[in-house]
């Protein structure tokens, strides 16, 4: 499917797995490379260091294979072509609570099957570089991606959604981004969820919130925009150093609490929002999928399948036992008081970004991937090559499991 300035192209009933192409008309970036799918996506300073990795890949290829490679199998019909799974991702409180409850080791031993977990703040770094099978990385990065590799991958499974609202003062009379034309409003990073919610203020007030060479243009003029330390943000905004943040909602968590703190749009979060105003009732815009090349997800169903289990039972597990989570590791949520863990434990009953970790059906691909039409409507991005998305559901994961897998009852 291709989207212009003018509007989508009709579809025309291709399979899933067909490669969706939406584009759009824009300025080259400062920075002259190779054209790709997404060259106005992402600020060209991270272009150099990703270029960097993948010759430094080329070089350690032959000595860091992902994962060891084994003929046996599990199973009557269906079994692992390899023993070890490797995943990078961010460090995460659900599989933290899975391993240390024993559960992961249990799952382990019933597929036959090790998760070998890489913990990187640059997980997308890391699969670039070619060191693991499956990456965890938002919906919105997935053509830089295929860009930055060469590859085309498969994203077959959720995580989390994208969690981070607007923050303004609690006394403010502020309620939506029209209202704050001309101010100062600082963000963490110019691009991820920053650039979705410049779509959506684009979008919804017809203006332009967008920092220095996002989609290879200067700063929008509407705002005055700044860059700044995620974990100091918030407190700008207090001081009235600046009179908006994007910013991470458990960094703020102090200040919330207080009710120095709130968000625009009724305290919606990126996802909240796009759930609300853009495709109303779809659960999604995913700051984490898992997400691997395509060649090896075609390879490694039950590899694959193994992981979607471990995840499903540590969703489960961190649903059932959500305060015990955040008391455990308070060093995820970046909690420090008790006051504070408690307002988080209060927060996540209705706030809890992680979902899934299933895809279900092709309504919520379509859904899901309408965000980049929406990142092209509003001149954030140039053509975009839309991955591939598939449905992956619990019950074709019952279909692949080896019968000593201790299932939870589907719900």
């Amino acid at each position: 499917m291709r989207v212009t300035a003018d509007g989508p192209a009709t579809r025309t009933g291709s399979p899933p797995s067909d490669r969706r192409v939406r584009d759009d008309v824009g300025p080259t970036t400062d920075q002259n490379r190779e054209e790709t799918a997404v060259t106005h996506l992402i600020p060209t300073a991270r272009t150099g260091w990703i270029a960097l990795l993948l010759a430094l890949a080329v070089i350690a290829g032959a000595c860091s294979g992902a994962s060891e490679s084994t003929t046996e199998d599990v199973g009557e019909d269906v079994g692992p072509t390899q023993r070890t799974v490797t995943v990078a991702g961010a460090p995460d409180e659900t599989l933290d609570y899975l391993r240390d409850s024993g559960r992961l080791a249990e799952i382990e031993e019933e597929w036959g099957m090790t998760l070998e977990l890489t913990t990187s703040w640059d997980e997308f770094a890391f699969f670039v570089g070619g060191h693991g099978d499956i990456v965890s990385t938002a919906i919105f990065e997935l053509p830089l991606l295929e860009a930055e590799t060469g590859e085309e991958t498969v994203t077959f499974g959720r995580y989390s959604r994208a969690k981070i609202p607007i923050l303004v003062r609690g006394d403010s009379p502020y309620e939506t981004m029209e209202d704050l034309v001309g101010e100062t409003i600082v963000a963490g990073n110019p691009i991820g969820t920053t650039l979705i919610w410049g779509a959506f203020v684009k979008d919804a007030h017809d203006l332009d919130f967008r920092f220095e060479g996002v989609g290879g243009q200067p700063a929008g003029d509407d705002f005055e925009t700044i860059l700044g330390d995620h974990a100091t943000n918030p407190s700008l905004v207090v001081r009235g150093d600046a009179e908006a943040c994007i910013c991470v909602p458990f960094l703020a968590a102090e200040y919330m609490r207080t009710g120095e703190l709130r968000g625009l749009y009724d305290g919606a979060s990126a996802s909240q929002y796009y759930e609300r105003f853009v495709q109303p009732g779809h659960s999604g815009l995913m700051e984490n999928v898992f997400t691997a090349k395509e060649e090896w997800y075609e390879e490694h169903p039950y590899e694959v399948a193994f992981f979607l289990a471990l995840y499903e039972e540590g969703i489960r597990l961190r649903q059932e036992n959500r305060a015990e989570v955040v008391r455990t590791y308070p060093q995820h949520f970046a909690a420090e008081s008790e006051e504070d863990i408690e307002f988080l434990i209060d927060y996540l009953e209705e706030n809890d970004p992680v979902e899934g970790p299933y895809i279900e059906d092709e309504e919520w691909i379509e859904n899901e991937t309408a965000v980049f039409d929406l990142m092209v409507e509003t001149g954030f991005a140039d053509e975009i090559e839309v991955p591939r998305l598939e449905v992956f559901t619990a019950e074709r994961v019952r279909e692949l499991a080896p019968d000593t897998w201790n299932a939870p009852p589907l719900s």
